[in-house]
């Protein structure tokens, strides 16, 4: 008879799959198994596997809920942002969750992105979150494109996977290499120049 945690079901799950994103990150995915997992929660395999019935699941569930995290910035209030609020104000604390020494967040995020190389259920997390973020943007530009702050004739589509991209350059820099000081003045700059040559105002 397996050792049940003694919570809550949704609980325990959100403690497992906390587990889970713990493991991955210290030892990477191809270690992170159901016996690393209980280990880490002094709990036996069975109870995880009572939760999840396979580690392909567990790991479906884990990816759920970083893209959750990290598409708070697709909320009700980004619905409403400028394109210049959005890239400024709302997505500020993105770059702060991912703060240099962070190493936990850092890692478990490298690991993810590399791993949705080879596997689908990763892959198509990774997906939705990058759609995420470019719907956001383009919403934002098609609302700039009404109030005349951009031109009409700016694909709204092209400019937001550009400045999706320019986006996750930066966030890889200041993931490995650049302050945060210096990667905020490099984002305001390269927002400026990105978005000027396309608004009505000179």
């Amino acid at each position: 008879m397996p050792k049940v945690i003694p919570e809550y079901k949704e609980d325990a799950k959100k403690k497992i799959i906390k587990a889970a994103i713990e493991v991955i990150a210290e030892r990477g995915y191809a270690q992170a198994t159901i016996h690393a997992i209980a280990q880490k929660l002094n709990v036996s395999k069975g109870a995880v596997y009572w939760y999840f019935p396979s580690r392909e699941a567990l790991l479906r569930e884990v990816m759920a809920t970083i893209q959750r995290e990290m598409q708070k910035v697709t909320d009700e209030s980004s619905r409403h942002a400028t394109l210049e609020e959005l890239y400024t104000e709302l997505f500020s604390p993105i770059f702060e969750q991912f703060d240099l020494g962070d190493e936990e967040r850092r890692a478990l995020f490298y690991e993810m992105f590399a791993l949705a190389l080879r596997n689908s259920a990763v892959r198509g997390a990774a997906v939705d979150y990058i759609d995420a973020l470019v719907s956001a943007t383009e919403s934002a530009i098609k609302r700039e494109q009404k109030t005349g702050r951009i031109k009409a004739r700016t694909d709204s589509r092209t400019l937001a996977l550009i400045m999706v991209a320019l986006y996750s350059g930066m966030l890889n820099y200041k993931m490995t290499s650049m302050g945060e000081e210096e990667t905020r003045r490099i984002w305001r700059e390269a927002m400026q120049l990105l978005i000027l040559p396309q608004t009505n105002e000179r």
